[in-house]
């Protein structure tokens, strides 16, 4: 235990790295309570001094303060719930998942509960030491936690901080900035609500960056663009009326590129000089995406048509131009001979790897990722997974890398941080990466979202779940048993797995519709074997159409309880 301390957020014994924090009290005579009244977390404590009786848990206590992202009992891990469940709001819940793989559990458990541990009124970069706004830690733990809970109040609050003034910590990197993007892009999703976008979308314009695309080069240069971007300048609501003279010009937004933290983690990156990089590029590729889909939703049809030109042009020409077709991977920008991991996983991310443009290019960057090993952070192996499960719908191999990369036992990997005696995720990998890392950081807590979207396969497309996927990567697992809550309520669904057969069973909640594909079985999973497969819905064989290596419903489940099969 951290001696001679009243609190200590450490778990091993007193070092540097222990984050010390103390208060003092001196007793009167007779009964007393004291009590102090700063926010603070903390692992363990200490009393220490002269008291009149030893300390017990009926004499000592703590608070346990937490966003009520479920109702049910047993999802508030032991806490007393003070929150009364009101007619006023929906009743929350919390996702469940289960599968035949132990270690992938293991993993989920951590992520899971680290969701809950850290949700209060605002996500921000780590409640136990840093309790400001970064934009890519809010995104990353904003959608975990609304593919965990069906409550999304406290990503509302966190999108709608992610445009204030004091958000701008990291003087507006392309990478945090293009990241309150993809935010308030799936906070709309989530919801349905629509609010938020409209009223910033200007805001959202100028954090996408397209203005420094530049149309001669098809890539985003930085200072050069031919979309009116020869500057950087912060976006135009962080000056709001009335603010003291100074602070807004103080912020000095700088438009570089973060790439990932801490820096020895970059696998030697090198910057372009004129910023035509590929993680730069593949973030503002993303953004620009989806900027094309949220324009559509506003019925802003020309911005929708140029932003989707310019995420495509982006997307090709990172393709055509910075991929090196020898050696299956990425340089780190136009111009450079370096390949470091960073410079493929972002770009597959972005959707760059293409199987159709270019057969047999998924499968050269899953060879590429897989020999890099995890020269990433635990946040950048966020984005890493996105790419591989994206990458998944036409290769397999991508989605197996991806179930080991969240099954790992490796140094680099969830599990070892259970190993270390972390319940919740760690800043970094280990604490020798990062002397001050945080023990309860959730820009680690990936593999939540990506275990629910992306290889359980279960994700809104249409704002408002009137519309949702169930597109299941299942890699090897032979079983899954999961329930998703959404807006429209819950979602459960079961995945067994053969050697000759997927069947799964999916509810459509009312007022939705599901889009259904799935994989060819993990062992029969060569393209001969697949265009052998029909698809069964509730027994009958239906219309369906080859994606990659998917097989896709053409008509949507309606709403109700389904069981779809793919088998020979």
């Amino acid at each position: 235990m951290c001696e001679h301390l009243s609190s200590c957020s450490c778990l091993a014994p007193l070092s540097l790295n222990c984050l010390r924090q103390d208060d003092t009290w001196t007793l009167r005579d007779g009964a007393q309570t004291v009590m102090q009244h700063e926010y603070m977390e903390f692992r363990y404590a200490e009393i220490s001094g002269d008291l009149p009786e030893p300390p017990t848990t009926d004499s000592v206590r703590a608070w346990v303060v937490r966003y009520p992202l479920s109702d049910k009992p047993g999802d508030q891990y032991g806490d007393e719930p003070m929150l009364a469940v009101s007619s006023l709001r929906p009743v929350a819940e919390m996702a469940t998942f289960a599968s035949s793989n132990s270690s992938l559990d293991a993993v989920w458990g951590l992520v899971r509960y680290t969701l809950v541990a850290v949700s209060l009124d605002v996500n921000t970069d780590s409640n136990t030491r840093q309790r400001d706004l970064c934009h890519t830690d809010a995104y990353i733990t904003s959608l975990g936690q609304m593919a965990l809970s069906n409550n999304y109040g406290v990503q509302q609050m966190t999108a709608e901080d992610g445009f204030q003034l004091d958000s701008n910590i990291w003087q507006g990197t392309t990478d945090f900035r293009s990241a309150l993007v993809s935010l308030a892009y799936e906070q709309a999703l989530y919801t349905g609500d629509l609010r938020l976008v409209a009223q910033r979308y200007d805001d959202l314009k100028m954090h996408s960056f397209v203005y420094f695309f530049n149309r001669d080069v098809g890539l985003v240069v930085k200072g050069s663009g031919t979309m009116g971007g020869s500057g950087c300048k912060c976006p135009a609501s962080w000056s709001p009326a009335g603010m003291p003279p100074g602070i807004y010009e103080a912020l000095n937004c700088k438009c570089e590129d973060l790439v990932d933290w801490p820096s020895g983690s970059r696998d030697g990156y090198v910057s372009a000089g004129n910023n035509a990089s590929a993680v730069a590029n593949s973030y503002i590729a993303l953004a620009a995406e989806r900027m094309s889909v949220v324009a559509g939703w506003l019925g802003k049809t020309d911005d929708a048509s140029m932003f989707g030109s310019i995420a495509s042009t982006i997307k090709t020409n990172l393709r055509e131009k910075l991929y090196n077709t020898a050696t299956g991977s990425f340089v780190d920008g136009l111009g450079i001979a370096h390949s470091s991991m960073h410079a493929t996983l972002f770009p597959a991310m972005a959707g760059a790897v293409n199987e159709t443009a270019a057969p047999g290019m998924g499968a050269a960057v899953v060879k590429t990722l897989r020999e890099k090993g995890m020269k990433c952070s635990c946040m950048a192996a966020y984005w890493l997974l996105e790419g591989l499960y994206r990458m998944g719908t036409h290769t397999a191999d991508a989605a197996d890398l991806a179930l080991e990369i969240l099954t790992s036992t490796d140094t680099n990997s969830w599990l070892n941080m259970i190993k270390q005696g972390a319940t919740a995720t760690m800043e970094a990998w280990t604490t020798s990466e990062k002397g001050n890392a945080s023990w309860s950081h959730p820009w680690c807590s990936g593999p939540n979202s990506v275990i629910i979207r992306l290889l359980l396969g279960v994700r809104p497309t249409e704002p408002g779940w009137k519309r949702f996927d169930f597109v299941p990567q299942p890699s090897s697992l032979e079983w899954i048993n999961a329930t998703v809550p959404s807006k429209l309520g819950t979602i459960p669904v079961t995945l067994k797995q053969t050697p000759t057969a997927i069947t799964t069973s999916l509810h459509v909640p009312e007022g939705g519709t599901a889009r259904v594909c799935l994989p060819p079985p993990h062992a029969a999973a060569s393209a001969e074997q697949a265009t052998e497969q029909q698809l069964l819905v509730d027994g009958a064989a239906v219309a369906s159409v080859v994606e990659g290596r998917m097989l896709c419903a053409k008509t949507d489940l309606a709403a109700g309880l389904h069981t779809i099969e793919r088998s020979s």
